[in-house]
């Protein structure tokens, strides 16, 4: 009886939560990437899963699979590059680790805004 008291003690302490902090962490952030790139809609709306040879459909009306798809990457990709930057104003590289951290988190940015504006523009 004692040990079970013991666990659910543990378990309200919360102990276990600062370990995995994290990992919540990160599901959380993926888990909005994917809503703003467009789950809900894929989920709850007919979509088609291609548009000819087309990864964007050309309406704003509905959205395809490969679309949801790429759009998710950008998203990830811009993400990426700003906890880059993160990491480089923390000083969690050396100095020229961090100058490189820098360049690397800029590209990755540009790269996903580029993307993104890019697909905007097939979309019209």
């Amino acid at each position: 009886m004692t040990q079970v008291k013991e666990k659910i003690l543990k378990l309200l302490s919360f102990d276990w939560f600062t370990k995995i902090e994290e990992v919540v962490a990160g599901l959380l952030v993926v888990a909005s990437i994917a809503i703003i790139s467009g789950v809900v809609r894929i989920l709850t709306t007919p979509s088609i899963p291609l548009y000819g040879t087309r990864v964007f459909a050309p309406s704003m009306a509905y959205q395809t699979y490969a679309e949801f798809i790429v759009v998710t990457v950008y998203y990830l990709l811009g993400t990426a590059g700003i906890f880059l930057y993160y990491f480089a104003i923390r000083k969690r590289f050396s100095g020229r680790g961090n100058k490189y951290a820098v360049l690397g988190a800029t590209l990755l940015v540009v790269f996903s805004f580029i993307g993104l504006l890019t697909g905007i523009m097939n979309k019209i």
